[in-house]
């Protein structure tokens, strides 16, 4: 089975069932829009509008490495510019990459909460608006804290872009196969032509136009999300006191913080002043670690998981991660 195949099938299970499609209404979801038959899904009124808003999905995928690929050419422009220790312009890429990965389950719950509608064309404006605010920093700290929050922009992105797609393609066929296949292509090509952009932004101008040039990127596509992406009509969970409950706090505290201080001992490590052997950072890495070993535990036990143990039972499941880890 494909890695489109696999994503669809684990979707289908966490949504539950029964599409019901309004015929009056093409452009509105009712519960699971799907594609029948391999033909355009009921959702989108032309083919063009089904390729943009793929196209806007894969973009959420690309934001972290376009963020990674933009800053790997400018680091040195931007050290010399605003005066950065080594330290300082490691957590450029650093703190984007962190917020990123640490943060991605727990924005996967709150797109139950909010709907992968409004999250999803909320994040990527949002980010474009931070890319806006980064090209005007004038200190170090400005700069790595605004990377940081683009970094949670991109985790808040992912999971109703990916949870958008399983749901309209959820039967195999040759065009869902190419919507999976456009969107897990965002994160390669979107490094490669970070650097590409950046880098012409930096010629012709300097190395702030080519994180104004990211926001105008993401602006173009907010508005595509905006027209492009169909409504989402499923049922939401009302916040209150048993969605709280619900909610795995702790298991949203040991993920993020685990992960977090994990990410970040592997970033400072080797620019510590006695390198591994510094006491936070192996502090850091031991308590990571620790955290996330706490984390699967506590997944076994709690009766609503942030990430159910049991998708790994799936063969299809664990050989896609094993594939996206390992590239």
């Amino acid at each position: 089975m494909d890695v489109s195949t696999a994503f669809s099938d684990l979707e289908a299970e966490w949504q539950g069932n029964g599409p019901v499609v309004d015929d009056k209404e093409p452009t509105v979801i009712r519960s699971i829009p799907k594609a029948h038959d391999g033909g355009r899904p009921a959702c989108f009124s032309s083919t063009f509008t089904e390729v943009l808003f793929v196209l806007t999905a894969t973009m959420a995928i690309a934001m972290s490495s376009f963020t990674a690929g933009s800053t790997t050419v400018i680091t040195s422009f931007i050290g010399r510019d605003l005066g950065m220790s080594i330290a300082e312009i490691t957590w450029i890429s650093s703190s984007s990459a962190l917020a990123s990965g640490a943060f991605l389950l727990f924005f996967g719950r709150i797109a139950d909460l909010l709907g992968r509608r409004s999250l999803f064309i909320g994040s990527l404006g949002l980010f474009a608006v931070f890319s806006l605010a980064a090209g005007f920093s004038r200190t170090p700290i400005a700069l790595d804290v605004l990377n940081g929050v683009m970094g949670l922009m991109s985790a808040s992105a992912v999971p109703p872009a990916v949870g958008m797609l399983g749901v309209i393609y959820e039967k195999p066929s040759k065009r869902k196969n190419a919507a999976f296949a456009c969107f897990s292509a965002g994160n390669p090509l979107g490094f490669i032509f970070g650097t590409i952009f950046s880098g012409v932004a930096t010629q012709l101008f300097n190395w702030r136009a080519s994180f104004w040039l990211l926001a105008i990127i993401y602006l173009v596509f907010t508005i595509l999300a905006f027209f492009t992406m169909p409504v989402d009509d499923t049922d939401k969970q009302k916040f209150d006191g048993e969605a709280v409950k619900r909610f795995d706090i702790l298991g949203t505290v040991l993920t993020v913080a685990g992960i977090g201080m994990f990410s970040a001992a592997l970033s400072i490590g080797d620019n510590a002043p006695h390198g591994w052997k510094t006491s936070y950072v192996l502090a850091m890495l031991i308590i990571g670690i620790l955290m996330m070993i706490g984390f699967v535990f506590w997944e076994h036990f709690f009766n609503y998981p942030l990430m159910p143990l049991g998708i790994w039972k799936d063969r299809d499941f664990s050989l896609v991660s094993h594939r996206f880890i390992f590239s």
